[in-house]
């Protein structure tokens, strides 16, 4: 009896320790397999969560920088910092009238990265005078690989095309408009006087000259200025850079300006407001207070680029000095000359037509000419009868 107690109770010492260890070993089981459903749950919204915030988060800064990536960022941060120095040097070089420094190269950094950014492939901003002149030093830089650099830079190939485009009607509203995105964009970082600050171009009209419109360095003076203060300081800078011991006395008793772009005369009084920021062909034609400043368009010959203007004295005869302008590229073509519908025959002056600044004089081939015969004389015109050998 007494093994046999001692045997059941052996018995239901290892049922017991056996059954404990089945309860433990489905409670281990249990509770794994709800950790691993936990985690699986967990492990999976995080995987998917994490996959999906990441590449958001990639795509926003990717948006916000213009399509950027990091490695991208990498290679145009070390651009500028290789490149800062020298772009600064070979801009000072060409435009020594205009102070260039750090600030000009982050202010050119803030107008590409803009660019970029608002995707503008058909150069619609334009850049202020300073960031504009180191964009034309860049690119003509035999130092440079201007299409290269601005295809890491602003993501687009130009295809050999300038960032700056200039001579369009809406150019000074497009140039407030870059001010204001710029502005914008960088807050407490953008350099509002570089912004604002505008080169006046004086070019001095003796007799008469040609004008190209596409080329932005050919005016023969230039001062730079911000945009509030007055032009008194740029008139008088260009009376004294002649170095004529006769020009004394207010600036504005000696010479007229006058604005090419907006055709008016411009008083030392009047701000540089209304002058273009981006571009050295806003320019303003001086002459002598005597004079009149005439536009010559010659017909019959592709001379587009080119604008040919006269500065008459007001009570001398023209036709030596149309011929002169006229005739200056070795064009042995004979013209007829016409305003407002009347033919100058040479002995008129522009006091007696009444002739205003930027009024019109049309070249007209002798042979394109309706009436070749003389009012006069009723005799078809040779040459040299086209004006009167006198005057």
């Amino acid at each position: 009896m007494a093994k046999a107690s001692k045997s059941s109770k052996t018995t239901t010492k290892a049922a017991k320790k056996s059954a404990a260890a089945s309860s433990k070993g489905k409670e281990n089981a249990s509770s794994n397999k709800q950790t691993s459903r936990s985690n699986g749950g967990r492990g999976g919204a995080k995987k998917k969560s994490s996959g999906g915030s990441t590449k958001g988060k990639e795509e926003d800064v990717k948006k916000k920088s213009g399509g950027v990536t990091k490695a991208v960022q990498k290679k145009i941060d070390a651009w500028w910092q290789r490149n800062s120095d020298a772009l600064v040097k070979i801009t000072a070089e060409q435009y020594y009238w205009v102070e260039f420094s750090a600030d000009t190269v982050k202010a050119y950094k803030q107008f590409i990265q803009v660019k970029r950014e608002m995707q503008d492939w058909e150069n619609k901003l334009l850049p202020c005078l300073a960031v504009g002149s180191m964009i034309a030093s860049h690119e003509k830089s035999k130092d440079f690989d201007y299409q290269a650099d601005m295809k890491l830079l602003c993501g687009h190939d130009f295809g050999g095309e300038e960032l700056i485009v200039c001579e369009k009607v809406d150019d000074y509203d497009r140039e407030i408009a870059t001010f204001e995105a710029v502005q914008k964009r960088f807050g407490s970082e953008f350099d509002e006087n570089l912004w604002s600050t505008v080169a006046v171009s004086i070019a001095e009209v003796e007799g008469g000259m040609k004008w190209n419109l596409g080329d932005r360095t050919n005016a023969c003076f230039a001062k730079s200025v911000q945009r509030s203060n007055t032009l008194e300081s740029a008139f008088e800078a260009y009376a004294l850079s002649g170095g004529d011991p006769d020009t004394v006395g207010p600036v504005s008793h000696l010479f007229r300006f006058l604005h090419l772009r907006t055709q008016e005369v411009l008083d030392p009084t009047d701000t540089a407001l209304g002058l273009r920021f981006s571009s050295y062909s806003d320019v303003i034609f001086a002459l002598c207070k005597n004079e009149t400043l005439i536009e010559v368009k010659k017909r019959g010959k592709d001379s587009s680029a080119f604008h040919l203007f006269l500065a008459a004295n007001q009570t001398e005869t023209m036709s030596k000095a149309l011929n002169d302008l006229v005739n200056d590229d070795g064009d042995e073509t004979d013209y007829v000359y016409m305003f407002k519908g009347r033919r100058l025959y040479g002995f008129e002056t522009p006091m007696a037509l009444q002739m205003k600044h930027f009024d019109i004089i049309d070249a007209i081939p002798l042979q394109d000419y309706k009436y070749k015969r003389c009012t006069c004389c009723n005799n078809v015109h040779d040459k040299g009868h086209l004006f009167p050998t006198t005057g």
